[in-house]
């Protein structure tokens, strides 16, 4: 999580901490998002009170790095305009201040949810290609096997 005010980063970890979660705290955007370089997180927070420009490069850095990360943008400035960009630009939610526990919550669960569906989806879809291969590979055995040669 990344937040550049460390009073809401605590009390966001402590929050996120109680619904059983680890948490990860960066007090700036250089650091937090030079850290998703070898992420395997299913999630991440970040807050917009940085500088516009910074919260977005940040979003655009953590996207491409790690393309399953669902991304959780929290502004103090709730604009439509804003809103629609950080979804526009990759954010899985976005949530403005002052935060309220079950939003936090909330938000959290979905891109959890989220993440748990798709990671369903990519095994089985392994599993079902790998039972198509197995099949193939059956058939040109009796094939191979059968041959007069």
């Amino acid at each position: 999580m990344i937040d550049d005010d460390p009073n809401i980063g605590d009390a966001l970890s402590t929050m996120i901490r109680e619904m059983g979660h680890d948490v990860e705290y960066c007090g700036d955007a250089a650091g937090g998002c030079s850290g998703h370089k070898n992420c395997s997180r299913r999630w991440c927070s970040s807050t917009s009170a940085w500088a516009e420009r910074t919260a977005w490069r940040c979003l655009e850095r953590v996207r491409e790095a790690s393309p399953g990360t669902a991304v959780i943008m929290i502004s103090a400035f709730g604009e439509a305009g804003s809103i629609v960009k950080a979804m526009k630009r990759g954010a899985s939610d976005f949530l403005s201040k002052p935060l309220e526990r079950e939003d936090v919550r909330g938000a959290v669960e979905n891109v959890l949810e989220k993440a748990t569906l798709q990671w369903e989806v990519e095994h089985l879809r392994e599993q079902v290609l790998r039972g198509q291969l197995e099949r193939r590979r059956s058939e040109y055995d009796g094939v191979f096997e059968n041959s007069p040669a």
